[in-house]
């Protein structure tokens, strides 16, 4: 829904009432919008448990009824758009030992299950994140995607075998892990500073297509294939990436380079059939931490497009390499798969304004 904000002199595109009221019905109906699989606990509740001590805000509705496990850390909304942050490259990420089996193992079975499509490619992982400043600075090092896959990725999988006994507390999964190499007994969220996961970046993009019959902007959704790592077979927004980089990628210091330079190969994969003369202009949201993956860092923007809902649908494969069948509008969702808490998220933060869209656990 298109709004005008005459105090800040802004045109911003939030979801809808009835796509709100459409969330609320089906966490209703689920008893929570997000479930489990063998790798990682979705929910918020397992989130707040394994934090507890922390207090953290969540995404939320100001009501509390529809909760999403992401902590805000930066409202871009409040802050100057020309520059999304930079960002210092201080070296190579060193996975953690006491982690390396579980690496070698899940790659292995990731492998066998074909989730490695894009194989072990490097990526950049957050090591701090000044937000004092009043341009973000972020310091990154040199991770890669097996790390995140025996770390962020399978956070929740137990049993460790054999088990790991850290500052006296015997850790059942990786989560437990690193709680209790970073607070002991405290069950408290690592910061990036203290964590040892591989916390590399992730980017979910929501997306807007204006339709050519009743004029209505609408938000997307698309399906995810079951054959992926990330959110298989649940409603996602239609464009997502974990952030790749190459050599070149380091010499660079801001963060609208760094991220911008993977967009364009990502776009090209997921939105095969449209032209960058087809997108608008693309807007940072958010940056948050992803609880359900252990506090990983995420980015949130949001996109514009330049045609047609129908002629978007028209120009666009129906099947992707992570995604499968047409993009759809969310006002559309009926009952079925679950939905990815990245796309309730990206909803959330653009319903509420950030001192009503948090909410302490």
């Amino acid at each position: 829904m298109l709004e005008y904000d005459a105090k800040r002199d802004i045109w911003s595109l939030g979801p809808a009432a009835t796509d709100l009221e459409l969330l609320l019905t089906l966490a209703e109906k689920f008893k929570g919008l997000f479930g489990k699989d063998e790798y990682i606990d979705y929910s918020p509740e397992r989130a707040a448990e394994a934090y507890q001590d922390s207090r953290i805000e969540f995404i939320q509705t100001p009501d509390g009824r529809v909760r999403s496990p992401y902590q805000l850390l930066v409202d871009y909304r409040q802050r100057p758009a020309e520059s999304w942050g930079t960002v210092t490259f201080s070296g190579a990420y060193t996975f953690p030992g006491a982690l390396e089996t579980r690496r070698r193992e899940m790659v292995e079975e990731f492998g066998q299950k074909k989730l490695l499509k894009k194989g072990n490619q490097p990526a950049p992982r957050v090591v701090t994140c000044d937000t004092s400043r009043e341009t973000l600075h972020f310091v990154l090092e040199a991770a890669h995607y097996h790390d995140q896959v025996g770390s962020n990725l399978t956070i929740d999988m137990p049993p460790f075998s054999p088990t790991i006994t850290v500052r006296g507390v015997e850790c059942r999964c990786v989560r437990e892990w690193d709680v209790a190499q970073a607070n002991g007994q405290v069950k408290k969220l690592p910061t990036f500073e203290e964590s040892r996961l591989a916390n590399t970046i992730g980017v979910a993009i929501g997306i807007t297509a204006r339709s050519s019959r009743d004029g209505r902007w609408q938000w997307l959704r698309r399906k995810r294939s079951k054959e992926v790592a990330v959110y298989p077979g649940m409603w996602h927004v239609p464009f997502s990436f974990a952030l790749a980089f190459d050599e070149h990628s380091r010499t660079v210091n801001d963060l609208n380079t760094l991220i911008r330079f993977d967009l364009a190969s990502e776009r090209s994969e997921e939105l095969a059939g449209l032209e960058v003369s087809d997108f608008g202009t693309l807007k940072p949201v958010a940056f948050c931490r992803d609880l359900a993956r252990g506090g990983k860092p995420q980015f949130f923007f949001e996109l514009p497009l330049r045609i047609s809902l129908e002629d978007l649908l028209r120009r666009t494969k129906d099947t992707t390499e992570e995604f499968v069948g047409k993009i759809q509008p969310i006002s559309e969702l009926q009952e079925g798969p679950k939905v990815s808490p990245e796309l309730v998220c990206f909803l959330l933060l653009k319903s509420f304004p950030e001192r009503e869209a948090t909410g302490a656990a």
